[in-house]
C-alpha cells in the first residue's frame, strides 16, 4: 500500500543500545530462596548429591536456568543450613554465608550443551571445559569457588561429589596463569 510520504519505519524506530552478544545472563536466586525452599522439604543436599541446576529448575526455585544459575547473599540472615551445592556462579556475600553455615560452594562451567545435560539429569556425557580466557580465569580462582582452583580442590579433599577430570583440568588450565604461558593479551601494533 502508499503510506503517502510517511517517514519510513527505519527512521520512526531507530536501533538504541549494546548488546553483549559474549555476555551471559544467569538465573539469580537468593540464599532466603533456597532456605525456605529446604525448610519446605522441596530441595534436598548432601556430599553425596549436591544441588545442581536440575534441583533448581524441578523444585520451581529458578524458573529456566538458560546460561546456568547465579546464587546471591540476600537474605543471608535467614540461611542457616548446611548445604553443598554447584552452581555457574555465586557472589562472594552468598558464599561466605553458605560455608558459615558449614556448607560448600563449587562453582563449575557449563556451557550450552553440558546445561542442558545436567538440567535433563544426563550424567554419561563428559563435560566441556572452559575455553574462553576469561572463563578460565574466572573459575581457576580460589575467591570465586571455581572448581579448578588448585586451593578450592585442595579444601574440598575428597568430597564424593569432585569428579577425577576436574583435577587433571585444574593441573592443565592452570598452566596458562602462570606469567609468560598462554593466556596473555597481545599487544596491538
Amino acid at each position: 500500500m502508499f503510506e503517502g510520504g510517511q517517514t519510513t519505519i527505519v527512521k520512526r524506530f531507530p536501533k538504541h543500545g549494546f548488546f553483549n552478544f559474549t555476555g551471559k545472563t544467569y538465573a539469580p536466586v537468593n540464599l532466603d530462596r533456597i532456605q525456605h525452599w529446604i525448610d519446605q522439604g522441596r530441595l534436598t543436599s548432601s556430599p553425596e548429591k549436591p544441588i545442581t541446576a536440575r534441583e533448581l529448575v524441578q523444585s520451581g526455585c529458578v524458573h529456566g536456568a538458560h546460561e546456568g544459575v547465579k546464587i546471591l547473599g540476600d537474605g543471608l540472615a535467614h540461611f542457616k543450613t548446611p548445604i553443598y551445592i554447584t552452581p555457574s556462579r555465586a557472589s562472594k556475600s552468598a558464599i561466605r554465608a553458605i560455608e558459615a553455615a558449614g556448607g560448600k560452594v563449587v562453582c563449575k562451567y557449563y556451557n550450552a550443551l553440558s546445561l542442558r545435560n545436567c538440567v535433563r539429569g544426563v550424567t554419561d556425557k563428559v563435560e566441556a571445559a572452559p575455553t574462553r580466557r576469561e572463563d578460565i580465569m574466572w573459575y581457576t580462582e580460589y575467591n570465586n569457588r571455581g572448581y579448578i582452583a588448585p586451593r578450592t580442590l585442595k579444601l574440598l579433599g575428597d568430597q564424593p561429589f569432585v569428579e577425577e577430570r576436574w583435577k587433571v583440568l585444574s593441573e592443565e588450565l592452570n598452566k596458562f596463569r602462570q606469567p609468560g604461558k598462554g593466556l596473555r593479551k597481545d599487544k596491538k601494533l
